[in-house]
C-alpha cells in the first residue's frame, strides 16, 4: 500500500504550541516568527476516521477511474459539498491502487496566501520519501512573497522526482488567488513526469481544463459519477450493520439523488435508532422519516446528533467550535473541563464528525460543516459566550507560543485590552517572519476607535505600515503611541522601546543614517531596563545592532558597523530571524568588500544567497546587499558577466524596499561596470541616477565616497584627468587623514600620470605603498600607477618591481580587474614581466590571455569536441564558484583524483586550458 502523507492548512504557518499539549502539526515545536524550515506534515490520513474506515466502501468503478486517471498527469474530482470526493479518493489511496506514495493537503481559505499553499504542499512531498536531499525541493521554503526564482527551483525539483508521487489537493475550490493558480496552471501546462495532481473541488478552478482535455492530459471524475448506485448505498448499509431491503435502499437513492452525505448520514441515523431501539426497527418506516422532510445538514446534526448528547457534551462542543483545532487543555481553558481528553476520544471515536489531527491523539478537529453548525447554534443559544470563549483562545495560545493565532481570537472576542498587550510584549518580531501578511491582514480589522485609545494597537497598525512602507504612517502612529504612554500609569518603558524602533525602521527607510543610529541607540537604552521575559528582547537586540551597523556602514565607520553586525548576526541567530540574519550577512559582506578582503566577501554573501535560493527568498529585499557583494567579488575578480548576474539580482530584490543607501550603492556598482565596459553614457546616468535617490539631500559619507570616486573614473575613461585633479585638490601628498580615501588617492595619481606628472603621481601613490598594506585593493592600483610611472621616466627596474609587488598583492585574492586596463602600456609590462621575471607566471599568462581574448574579434564559439557526461556537467556548475578540487570532491561523493579526471576531460573538450577559461567557454555554449 502506498505511503500517504496528510496535512492541513492550519498545521502550517504558525508557531506550534509548547509544552505538554503536543503536536498537531507531526513537524514537532517551532519557535519564533523566523523559521526558516518548511513543516513535516503528518504520515498517515486523518480523512478517514478509524470506525468509517472499517465502513469505506470500496467502489471499483471509481477505483478504476482514478487508477486510470493518475496515469496522467492531471486528475479533477469535482462535486458539491457532501458528494464524497475525499472519502472516494481516501478509498482509492487505501486500497491500494495509487502509482506511488501519495501526499495530501487539505486546503482552506487561509491558503490564499501563495506562501502557506506552497509551503503545505512542499512539506507532504517531502514526508513521501520521494524527495531526496539533492532535490531543490528538500530545502525550498517560500516566503510570503514567493519570487520566480521559487517556482524555478519548484519546477527543476518536480522535474527531478525519480519516482511517481500522487499529491492530491482537497478542497481546491477554496483557493481563488490568482499568483497560486497562475502557478498551478504553469505546473499543469509543463508537468512533471512523476508527479500526479489529484484535484478535489466544488466548482472547477481557474486552470486551463479545456486545454488538458484537448491533449488528453487529464482524468475527471464529476458528480454523477461520485453518486452512488443502489447497489453501492447497499454495500454502505451493510457495512453498518442495517438489513434494508432492495426498495428500501432504492427509495433513499432516489431521494438523495446518490448523493454520498446524505446516505452516510441517513446509515448513521438509522444505526443509532436501531441500537437504542427495544424491538428491531422498521426501516421503511426510518426512510420515511428521513426523505419526508426537507431538512438540511444542519438540522440533521441539530437534530440527530446535539440532540442526543447530554447538556454537558453538547455544552463542549458549543465552546470549543470557536478554535480550529483543539486540545485536552485548550479544551480545558475554553470549557472548565478536565476532562477532555476522554471526550474528545470519545467523540472521534463515535462518529465522522471529529478527527485525530496529527500523531498521538492530543489534537483534533471538528468536520468543517459540523464546526459551522456548531458556531452558529452557540451565537443563537448563548450570544454572550462567543467572545468569552474567543477570549478564553486568544490567551491560552499566546501563552502556548501563538500569538498570530491568538490575535484572530481576540479580534473575534473584541477584547481590545488583550491585544494591546499582546501588540506590545509579542508581535513586532512577526512583522519579519513567513506569516507577515497574514499579521498585517489581521491587524487591518482593528477598529480605528479603538487604535486611538491603545497605544499597543496603535503600534500593531505600525508595524503593518512598516510592511508597506508607509512612512509616514509608520511615524504618525509612533508618535500616537508615545502621547498615549505618557498619559499611562503603567510601566512604558515596553511601549517606548517599539516607539523607538519603529522610529529607526523609518528613519532607515528614508535613508537617515544618523536618524537611524540615535533611535536604535534610545531603543537599546529604554531596552536595558526591561525585566527580562517581558518582551523579546534577543529579536530587539538583533533589530537594533543590525540596524545600527547597517548605518554604520553608509556613513563610514566599517570598525564599528563589523562590531555592531556581528552582534546583530548573532542575536538575530539566537532569536532565528532568518531575513536578519540575511540583511547581517550582506552587510558584513560589503564590508569585507570595501576592505579588499575578497575571499572572505564571497564566503559571507555566499552563505546568505545560499539560504535565499534553497528557500526561494532571493526577492527579499534583505537579500540585496548579499549579491551585491558576489557582484563586486566578480567584477574584482575579472569575471563581468558573473558580476553583471548578481548585481541584477541585487536589483531585482532591492525592488521590493528602496532602501535608499542601497540603491546609490547599487548604481555605484552599475557606473563601476559601464566604465570599465567602456560605456561612458550609461555610466553616467547611473550616477546621475545615484546622486538623485536622496533627492537633493547630502549623500552619507561613504556613499559621497564611493560615487565621487566613480565620477573621477568616468572623467578618466572620458579624458578629462583635469576634473579629477580639481575635484581632488584638498589631497596632501603628506597627509592622508584629511577625509579622503586609498581609492580617491589612486584616481588623483591616474590623474596626475594622465596629465604627463610622473613625478607627482609617485608622490601621490607614495603612502600606499607597502608590503602589507591594510587595503590590498586600493594597493594594487597603487603599484600599478607607480610601475606605470617608472616607465614613463625610463627607470625599468622599478617598474618591473613594482609591477612585481602588484602581481604578489592581487594573487593572493584573483584580483584581475586592476590589470584588464586599455592602457597598452601596462600590458607589454606584464609581457616583459613575464619574459624576465619568474614570479607569479601562471597568474599573468592568464591576465594576458584574457585580454588577448577581449580585444579579439567575436567569433561563434565552437562547440566542444565530444558531449559532455553528466558527472562533467555536474563538475562544470561547481566551476564558477570557490569551492577547491577538495571541497567540490566532497558535494559530489567522489574522489579527488576523480573531480581532477573529470576536470582534464572537460577542458580538453572544451578546448582551454584552465578553469577560468572553461567557465568562460561554458557560458558562451549555453551550458552554464
Amino acid at each position: 500500500m502506498p505511503a500517504i502523507a496528510a496535512t492541513t492548512s492550519n498545521a502550517i504557518g504558525g508557531s506550534a504550541a509548547a509544552g505538554p499539549v503536543g503536536d498537531r502539526s507531526g513537524r514537532g515545536e517551532i519557535e519564533g516568527p523566523g523559521v526558516a524550515e518548511a513543516a513535516e506534515p503528518l504520515v498517515e490520513t486523518k480523512l478517514v476516521p478509524p470506525r468509517l474506515q472499517e465502513r469505506v466502501v470500496l467502489r471499483p468503478r471509481l477505483l478504476e477511474r482514478l487508477t486510470r486517471g493518475t496515469a496522467r498527469p492531471v486528475t479533477i474530482v469535482s462535486g458539491g459539498a457532501g458528494a464524497g470526493k475525499t472519502v472516494a479518493v481516501a478509498s482509492w489511496v487505501k486500497s491500494g491502487h495509487p502509482p506511488g506514495p501519495v501526499a495530501w493537503v487539505s486546503l482552506d481559505s487561509f491558503d490564499n496566501q501563495p506562501a502557506r499553499f506552497w509551503s503545505h504542499v512542499l512539506a507532504v512531498l517531502r514526508s513521501t520519501g520521494t524527495v531526496p536531499e539533492d532535490n531543490p525541493l528538500a530545502d525550498l521554503v517560500p516566503l510570503q512573497r514567493p519570487s520566480e526564482v521559487f517556482y524555478t527551483r519548484l519546477a527543476s525539483g518536480l522535474a527531478q522526482l525519480r519516482q511517481p508521487v500522487v499529491l492530491v489537493l482537497d478542497d481546491l475550490h477554496l483557493v481563488n488567488d490568482r499568483s497560486v493558480l497562475q502557478q498551478l496552471a504553469t505546473l499543469l501546462q509543463h508537468p512533471s513526469l512523476m508527479l500526479r495532481l489529484v484535484l478535489l473541488t466544488r466548482v472547477d478552478p481557474l486552470l486551463p481544463l479545456l486545454r488538458l482535455r484537448l491533449d488528453a492530459r487529464s482524468g475527471e471524475i464529476r458528480g454523477n459519477d461520485l453518486a452512488f448506485t443502489s447497489e453501492e448505498a447497499g454495500l454502505l448499509f451493510a457495512k453498518s450493520g442495517l438489513a434494508m431491503t432492495r426498495t428500501e435502499i432504492d427509495r433513499l437513492v432516489e431521494r438523495t439523488e446518490g448523493w454520498a452525505a446524505g446516505l452516510r448520514l441517513a446509515a448513521l441515523s438509522f444505526e443509532r435508532k436501531a441500537a437504542t431501539a427495544s424491538d428491531p426497527p422498521e426501516f421503511s418506516d426510518l426512510v420515511d422519516q428521513f426523505v419526508g422532510a426537507e431538512q438540511t445538514i444542519s438540522d440533521y446534526l441539530l437534530e440527530e446528533v446535539l440532540s442526543e448528547m447530554s447538556d454537558a457534551d453538547r455544552d463542549f462542543l458549543l465552546r470549543t467550535s470557536v478554535v480550529d483545532d483543539v486540545c485536552a487543555d485548550l479544551a480545558q481553558a475554553l470549557t472548565g473541563r478536565a476532562d477532555g481528553q476522554r471526550v474528545l476520544e470519545s467523540l472521534e471515536r463515535s462518529n465522522a464528525f471529529v478527527a485525530v489531527v496529527g500523531t498521538g491523539r492530543v489534537w483534533f478537529r471538528y468536520h468543517q460543516l459540523f464546526r459551522e453548525t456548531l458556531r452558529h447554534e452557540l451565537r443563537l443559544r448563548a450570544p454572550g459566550l462567543v467572545s468569552v470563549t474567543h477570549r478564553a483562545a486568544a490567551a491560552w495560545l499566546s501563552r502556548h507560543g501563538e500569538p498570530i493565532e491568538a490575535l484572530r481570537h481576540a479580534i473575534e472576542g473584541q477584547d481590545w485590552a488583550f491585544i494591546d498587550r499582546l501588540a506590545i510584549r509579542s508581535l513586532l518580531p512577526h512583522i519579519l517572519g513567513p506569516d507577515r501578511a497574514t499579521l498585517c491582514a489581521l491587524l487591518g480589522q482593528l477598529p480605528e476607535d479603538q487604535v486611538q485609545a491603545h497605544a499597543g494597537l496603535s503600534l500593531a497598525l505600525a508595524l503593518r505600515d512598516f510592511h508597506v512602507r508607509d512612512v509616514q504612517g509608520m511615524c504618525g502612529r509612533a508618535a500616537s503611541a508615545a502621547r498615549l504612554a505618557a498619559r499611562a500609569e503603567a510601566d512604558t518603558a515596553p511601549i517606548l522601546v517599539i516607539v523607538r524602533l519603529v522610529e529607526m525602521a523609518a528613519a532607515r527607510l528614508r535613508g537617515d543614517s544618523e536618524a537611524v543610529i540615535a533611535a536604535a541607540t534610545d531603543a537599546e537604552t529604554v531596552l536595558a531596563d526591561i525585566p527580562a521575559g517581558v518582551v523579546p528582547a534577543v529579536a530587539y537586540q538583533g533589530l537594533i545592532f543590525g540596524n545600527r551597523g547597517a548605518s554604520l556602514l553608509w556613513s563610514g565607520d566599517l570598525v564599528g558597523a563589523e562590531r555592531e553586525l556581528t552582534a546583530g548576526l548573532q542575536a538575530a541567530l539566537a532569536a532565528r530571524l532568518d531575513l536578519s540574519q540575511m540583511g547581517a550577512l550582506g552587510h558584513l559582506a560589503l564590508i569585507a568588500v570595501g576592505r579588499g578582503e575578497l575571499r572572505v566577501a564571497y564566503e559571507r554573501a555566499r552563505v546568505a544567497t545560499d539560504v535565499a535560493e534553497r528557500r526561494g527568498w532571493t526577492a527579499e529585499s534583505l537579500a540585496a546587499t548579499a549579491y551585491l557583494a558576489l557582484a563586486m567579488c566578480h567584477f574584482e575578480w575579472g569575471n563581468p558577466a558573473e558580476a553583471k548576474v548578481h548585481l541584477d539580482q541585487a536589483t531585482d530584490a532591492h525592488r521590493a524596499d528602496r532602501e535608499l543607501p542601497v540603491a546609490v550603492a547599487l548604481q555605484v556598482a552599475r557606473a563601476r561596470f559601464h566604465v570599465a565596459a567602456g560605456e561612458t553614457a550609461a555610466a553616467q546616468a547611473a550616477i546621475t541616477a545615484a546622486r538623485a535617490c536622496y533627492g537633493g539631500r547630502p549623500l552619507p559619507a561613504l556613499l559621497r565616497r564611493l560615487v565621487a570616486v566613480e565620477e573621477a573614473d568616468l572623467d578618466l575613461a572620458t579624458g578629462h584627468p583635469e576634473r579629477v585633479r580639481e575635484r581632488f585638490h584638498g589631497l596632501d601628498v603628506g597627509d592622508i587623514d584629511m577625509g579622503s580615501t586609498d581609492r580617491e588617492r589612486v584616481r588623483l595619481a591616474r590623474a596626475e600620470l594622465a596629465l604627463d606628472q610622473p613625478w607627482d603621481a609617485l608622490a601621490v601613490v607614495g603612502p600606499l605603498l607597502s608590503d602589507d598594506p591594510s587595503n590590498p585593493g586600493p594597493a594594487v592600483e597603487a603599484w600599478l600607477v607607480t610601475a606605470l610611472a617608472a616607465d614613463r621616466l625610463l627607470a625599468d627596474d622599478r617598474a618591473l618591481d613594482a609591477l612585481s609587488a602588484a602581481l604578489q598583492l592581487a594573487a593572493s585574492e584573483t584580483r584581475r580587474r586592476p590589470f584588464l586596463t586599455a592602457d597598452p602600456r601596462l600590458h607589454e609590462l606584464l609581457a616583459r614581466h613575464a619574459g624576465l621575471v619568474g614570479t607569479q607566471h601562471d597568474f599573468v599568462a592568464e591576465i594576458l590571455l584574457d585580454v588577448a581574448q577581449r580585444q579579439a574579434p567575436r567569433m561563434p564559439p565552437a562547440p566542444p569536441t565530444e558531449p559532455l557526461t553528466d558527472r562533467e556537467r555536474a563538475v562544470l556548475r561547481y566551476l564558477p564558484t570557490l569551492v577547491s578540487n577538495a571541497e567540490l570532491a566532497e558535494h559530489l561523493h567522489i574522489s579527488v583524483n576523480t573531480v581532477k579526471a573529470h576536470l582534464k576531460s572537460l577542458y580538453r573538450k572544451l578546448g582551454v586550458p584552465s578553469r577560468r577559461q572553461a567557465v568562460q567557454r561554458a557560458r558562451e555554449l549555453g551550458l552554464l
